[in-house]
């Protein structure tokens, strides 16, 4: 009976280390936004999860399924604005994933229970794993994501746009992906 308790208490928290992660690196999104707009904005929405809804609010969507999230906003942003939004996800995916191996470091005595110990690695690595995946400039496949573009190739555009002022041809589709937020291209 330890057995099967054991394993349920270790599924359960890789599942909601897993929402409580994407959650997190959203939450460095909001963060990224809310600094850099310099006042309150409240035109902001975040979608955590694929798949059947588990919870909702005005802001806020969490999903059976946590394999990806989303974090939209509405107001054309500055492109330093923007980059400092599309980079705080990632900054956040990073500082967990440090912050989680330091506390297993410093507690493999304290957790004594393999199942646990085992889901809190799990928890360490899949945050190491969404830094890395949303840090590498790269194009999502369209089941995986609503934003079909990592915040690393997202980041990498808006440079390029800021240091060259405008893009090859055929990355001009930054206009369709909006940057996860958009900004003024004018500016």
């Amino acid at each position: 009976m330890d057995y099967i308790m054991g394993i349920a208490s270790c599924v359960i928290i890789i599942w909601l280390g897993s929402i409580l992660s994407i959650l997190a690196h959203e939450a460095g999104h909001i963060l990224g936004y809310l600094l850099s707009a310099g006042k309150e904005l409240d035109d902001w929405y975040v979608t955590v999860g694929r798949g059947k809804e588990i919870f909702k609010t005005k802001r806020l969507l969490i999903c059976s399924f946590p394999v990806s999230g989303h974090f939209e906003c509405g107001d054309n942003l500055s492109k330093k604005s923007a980059l400092l939004t599309l980079a705080g996800g990632p900054i956040s995916s990073f500082l967990i994933t440090v912050a989680l191996f330091v506390l297993l470091a410093r507690t493999s005595i304290a957790v004594s229970n393999t199942y646990i110990r085992f889901a809190l690695c799990f928890v360490a690595y899949y945050n190491l794993g969404l830094f890395v995946y949303t840090i590498i400039p790269l194009r999502y496949p369209a089941w995986l994501s609503i934003i079909p573009q990592s915040d690393g190739l997202a980041i990498l555009r808006l440079l390029k746009v800021m240091l060259y002022g405008q893009l090859q041809f055929w990355e001009s589709d930054i206009d369709n992906a909006k940057i996860n937020c958009g900004f003024d291209k004018s500016e």
